[in-house]
Parts: structure tokens; C-alpha cells; sequence
């Protein structure tokens, strides 16, 4: 009978590790790799320090260093990006915002405190997020998308003796709730003070000890509060319904993430974020140009929003300046960007221009001059050099026209290949911006051996290794390199279309042993030999 019962539970066993194989199995479906035309060509990544927050029984508030990291895809920084940090739980940023707009800057890193006030309304352990979001033309396939990334935090409360809840919101007139407002918690018998601020919905609570006694008091530069606090005294059970009604009274309300933009010469775009900084209700605003060199799309919206301004090419001859103004519909508030554009450094007639845009060279490292000048008028054009190909230098990588630069090719000892330098002018006005200078060089002689590998018995073995050169089929010396005096190689040096032996001695270690042997050519093309002896 216990053998039946025990064959029981052994198939029993069987069959669920069998449904668990099944279930668990992954779909061929892969996921899209980032560098894929659904991709995006910027990455963010945030860090909080600290991540745990243990919530103060007093002032002051604690606090943790939030930080945004933006990359390209290629791993450089992405530069003077705006990421949006956006909180909706437990604490706020500088200033009591749950809202605040922040550079990435020349480092590509963006930063923001971001704090936890006395009595926050934690029972023991929770768990928040700090939302970073780039609004940016950022994917591969150049659709419209915003990068989010989520940076999460987990605020512990000070003591389990904070049982009663003061619960309430802050609402508009028109009876929307009221976000980013900063609520007092003071106490009057030496127990929890603080401060919370409401979330986007209005709403905002309290944890506080049993026999509580104080007031609750709304604060905010652009509203006036009714009731404008609530007193109590003694609290023994939770309070829900501790609301306020905001009028607002400020002119701040709207707000774009830029107030000033410098336009390039040839002229440019720049999408406009547009947001309400004193609430979470939703704002109706008009967007004017003030000249008609500058454009504007669309030219009316509504909190949280965005427009995009375009500024024409600059060809008065002269520099100058506008204006973009957003108006609420209500005439509350008023923004307005700056624009600065510059005109054109030369004459619309100059021309880069360089003696030679192509170049054929041999395997061999070779130097060519290249002149750069002004073909069209007597203007000076700066520029600078760049490069993608690291077997191409160019010195120097910056310069003025009439001079020259001089382009330094590397031996190439492997197959044919091609590469270019691209001189761009930094002086606005000039016709052809850029030069693209393309270099195709011949292939290299390189090393071929038909044995790369070989597994070896412990009592030795000599083999024949024969040498090529596979990509410019030319006859070119070679050396044969081994560091372990068990391995030899005859004889060490020769031709390509030769071969040479190599024999390995006996092993009496009783170890297993390897050694590698290196192929040399004058040229510095390299090949191996990896050989692996048992014990």
C-alpha cells in the first residue's frame, strides 16, 4: 500500500512540473531592439539618493537627490534636453511643486530634490515614483513620442503610533480639484507638525497620534482658501472631509518650459510645452506671433499642452528679435518667449570649397594636403573636421579658409575600404555649409592559417600549418612567435603561400596544458594558433 501511495505522489509531482515547463515557456516573439526603427534614439535612466526615506517626527523635512541621465543611442550625452519630474504621492519638489521642469544641461544629467515632510501620511511602509518625461522627436521612425522613465522611492514612517487619519481636498470653484497646494499640519500640544501637498487630484492627508490637537491651514500665492483653516482639539478617531474651496486670485497661472530662444541664422524649430504651475485645473489659452517671420502651430490650446514655433531663415542682413505671447482665454495670465536671431556672417555668395573631394589611396599609411578656401568671394569661412572612421586623422580639426589640412590614412591590412571628412562651416551665410571629402583605400595584405586551432594528446603530435594571404593575394615575411618551450615552430619565419610544422612535445605534467602561437607579418598583420595539450 505505501509503494502505491508513494507511485501516486511521484506521478502527481511529474504531471505539475510538466504543466509548469509548458506554462513558463517563452513565445519565439521577440522583443524590438532598441536601436530598431521602433526604438528611440534617446535613453533615460534616474537614480534616487537615497531611495528610503524614513518620514521626520519634526521639522525639517527629508529629502532625496532625484537624477535623470539622458543618452543618445550612441552614448553621448543628450544635451540641453527639458524632462518634466512629475510626483503625486507623499511629498514635493523645491517650492511645494509635485510639478517642475529641469535642463539636462552640456552633461546630458538633469537634477531635482525632492522632499518628505513631517506627518506625512505613511502607515509603516509605501511605495512611490518620480515620473521624469522628455518630450522630444525621439524615436527612430521620427514620430512624435515622450520618453517616461519611473524613479521609485520607499518612505517608512517614524513610529506605528500615528493611527489617526486627517483626510481632505482643495477644490476649485468650479469644483475640480486643486493640485501643488501646500497644506500646514501644526500642532498645539507638542506632537506632529508638517506639511503636505496635494496631488493632482486635490486631495492630501495626515497620519497623526491619537489626542492630536492643532490646526490645518492651506497655503498658496495665487489662491484665497474658505475655510482659511480647521481647528481641532483632541482627536481620537479619523477625520475625512477636511476640505477647502480655492478662489483664485494669483496671475501666474500658466507657464511654458522655455522663456527665451536663440534661432540659427538659417532658422528653426522648437516645440513649446505649455502647463498650469499653480493647479491641476485645466487652462484655455491663445498662442500670438508678433512678427510673420515667426510661425505658430497650433495658435490655441488647453493645459497640459504644447505648440510648435517656427522661425523662417534670416536673410535682411540684419539681426532681430520677437515675441510668442500665451494668454489665457480668461486673461489671467500671460507668458511670453523671447526669440533672438542673428543674421548672416558673410555674404550669401561664399562658397567652402576644397581642392580635392576624393581620394584613392594604397594599403600602405599615407599623408594627403587638402586646401580649403572660399571659392566665391574673398570672405574668411571658419570650420571644423570630423571624422567617424578611426583609421582616418585629421590635423588640425578646426581652422579658417585659405589654409589647409592634412589627412593621415592608416595601413590597412585587411579588405578594401572606404571612408570620408566632412569639413562644415560655423560662419552662418555660407552656400554649401559642407564639404564631404571620400576616401577609398586598397586592401591590405593580411595572414590566413588553415589550423586556428588544435586539441593535442598528451603524448605529443607534429602537424603542418599552411600560410595565405587572402585579401591582396601578394607574397609578404612573416615571424613565428611561442612563449612555452614545449611548443616549437620550423621553421619561424617565411613567405605567405609557404607552410611551416609545429610540434608539440610530450606532456609529462600530468596537467593539461595550452600555448599560443603568433603569425607576424612585416605589415602587422597578426594570426594565431591556440593548441591545447591534455595531461
Amino acid at each position: 500500500m505505501k509503494k502505491s501511495i508513494l507511485l501516486y505522489v511521484i506521478i502527481f509531482i511529474s504531471i505539475i512540473g510538466l504543466l509548469s515547463t509548458v506554462s513558463c515557456k517563452r513565445g519565439a516573439q521577440q522583443d524590438p531592439e532598441m536601436g530598431g526603427p521602433a526604438g528611440f534614439r534617446i535613453i533615460l535612466s534616474g537614480t534616487a539618493n537615497p531611495s528610503t526615506l524614513y518620514v521626520p517626527q519634526s521639522e525639517p523635512a527629508v529629502s532625496s537627490l532625484i537624477t535623470i541621465t539622458a543618452l543618445n543611442n550612441d552614448g553621448t550625452p543628450a544635451r540641453n534636453k527639458n524632462i518634466v519630474f512629475q510626483t503625486d504621492l507623499y511629498g514635493y519638489f523645491e517650492n511645494y511643486q509635485i510639478t517642475d521642469v529641469k535642463n539636462t544641461g552640456e552633461s546630458g544629467i538633469a537634477t531635482i530634490t525632492y522632499f518628505i515632510p513631517p506627518a506625512t501620511c505613511v502607515r509603516g511602509t509605501a511605495y512611490t515614483e518620480i515620473k521624469a518625461t522628455l518630450v522630444d522627436d525621439g524615436r527612430l521612425d521620427s514620430l512624435h513620442a515622450e520618453i517616461i522613465d519611473y524613479i521609485p522611492l520607499k518612505i517608512i514612517h517614524h513610529a506605528d503610533l500615528a493611527n489617526i487619519t486627517i483626510h481632505g481636498n482643495v477644490w476649485t470653484t468650479s469644483g475640480e480639484g486643486l493640485g501643488e497646494v501646500a497644506i500646514i499640519l501644526e500642532s498645539s500640544n507638542n506632537m506632529e507638525s508638517g506639511l503636505a501637498v496635494t496631488r493632482a487630484s486635490g486631495s492630501y492627508e495626515f497620519y497623526v497620534t491619537r489626542g492630536w490637537s492643532g490646526t490645518i491651514t492651506p497655503e498658496s500665492e495665487n489662491f484665497d482658501f474658505a475655510p482659511e483653516e480647521y481647528t481641532f482639539v483632541g482627536l481620537y478617531s479619523d477625520q475625512y472631509g477636511v476640505d477647502f474651496i480655492a478662489q483664485f486670485t494669483g496671475t501666474d497661472a500658466l507657464a511654458t518650459d522655455i522663456t527665451d530662444w536663440s534661432v540659427p541664422t538659417q532658422g528653426g524649430t522648437q516645440l513649446v510645452n505649455v502647463y498650469n504651475i499653480t493647479g491641476n485645473f485645466s487652462i484655455s489659452y491663445l498662442v500670438l506671433p508678433d512678427h510673420n517671420w515667426i510661425h505658430v502651430s497650433p495658435s490655441s490650446g488647453n493645459t497640459p499642452g504644447s505648440f510648435t514655433i517656427t522661425v523662417d531663415e534670416n536673410t535682411t542682413g540684419d539681426d532681430r528679435t520677437g515675441t510668442v505671447t500665451i494668454t489665457a482665454t480668461d486673461g489671467s495670465s500671460q507668458v511670453t518667449i523671447n526669440i533672438t536671431q542673428l543674421s548672416y556672417d558673410v555674404g550669401s555668395d561664399a562658397t567652402l570649397s576644397v581642392d580635392r573631394t576624393s581620394l584613392n589611396v594604397e594599403d600602405e599609411e599615407t599623408k594627403e594636403t587638402i586646401n580649403v578656401y572660399n571659392s566665391t568671394s574673398g570672405d574668411t569661412i571658419d570650420f571644423i573636421v570630423t571624422t567617424n572612421d578611426s583609421w582616418i586623422t585629421v590635423d588640425p580639426m578646426s581652422g579658417s579658409t585659405d589654409t589647409t589640412i592634412e589627412i593621415t590614412i592608416e595601413q590597412n591590412t585587411g579588405s578594401a575600404r572606404t571612408g570620408t571628412v566632412t569639413i562644415t562651416a560655423t560662419t552662418s551665410g555660407v552656400l554649401n555649409p559642407t564639404v564631404t571629402i571620400s576616401i577609398t583605400q586598397d586592401a591590405g595584405a593580411s595572414l590566413s592559417v588553415d589550423v586556428i586551432s588544435r586539441n593535442v594528446l598528451a603524448a605529443g603530435e607534429t602537424f603542418t600549418v599552411n600560410v595565405s594571404n587572402p585579401t591582396s593575394g601578394e607574397s609578404i615575411h612573416y615571424t613565428i612567435t611561442n612563449p612555452d618551450s614545449w611548443v616549437k615552430a620550423t621553421p619561424e619565419e617565411g613567405t605567405t603561400q609557404g607552410q611551416f610544422d609545429v610540434i608539440v612535445s610530450a606532456n609529462g605534467t600530468g596537467f593539461p596544458r595550452n600555448s599560443v602561437i603568433t603569425i607576424t607579418a612585416d605589415n602587422g598583420a597578426i594570426a594565431t594558433i591556440t593548441i591545447n595539450q591534455d595531461g
